[in-house]
């Protein structure tokens, strides 16, 4: 019975909703001159019963009541394009932001791989490499000729 009762409130809300934006610039209609209906009853009706709804509708009358008061300003181009432009700006250092934290997470999940799932084999074997590597590029060095210099006579 409640799932069926808050069907009926959110239908009804939608109903007012509607009635609210139909006379945004007109007068308010009567509600009681409201002929919709919600699983038979009028929306009318509901309200009177429904207490829930009734705080709503008002607290909906009353926002709009104020926004209605607000003063209305009237913005240039210019600056309008000026808070887009900064708005770019902020979101695009976000992004940025943000892809150096999935880059430095894509490399901290790399290097975890790499060191504890397989662990002391793969380094010790990226170890060696680059200990053989040094000593051919040392030996290299040792033995080759020393290059000549041209003299100038």
């Amino acid at each position: 019975m409640d799932e069926l009762n808050e069907t009926k409130c959110s239908r009804v809300r939608e109903i007012l909703t509607e009635i609210l934006d139909d006379t945004a610039d007109s007068t308010r209609n009567n509600l009681e001159n409201c002929t919709q209906e919600v699983d038979g009853e009028r929306v009318s009706m509901h309200l009177q019963s429904c207490d829930r709804c009734q705080n709503w509708q008002a607290q909906t009358e009353e926002m709009v009541d104020m926004a209605r008061l607000l003063p209305q300003f009237d913005v240039s181009e210019r600056l309008t394009q000026s808070i887009l432009a900064q708005v770019a700006v902020v979101e695009s250092s976000k992004q940025q932001q943000l892809s150096w934290i999935v880059y430095a997470a894509a490399v901290a999940l790399f290097l975890y791989v790499m060191l504890f799932v397989d662990a002391f084999e793969s380094v010790w074997g990226i170890g060696s490499w680059i200990v053989g590597l040094g000593t051919m590029i040392g030996l290299k060095l040792l033995i080759a000729e020393p290059r000549k210099e041209s003299q100038v006579v």
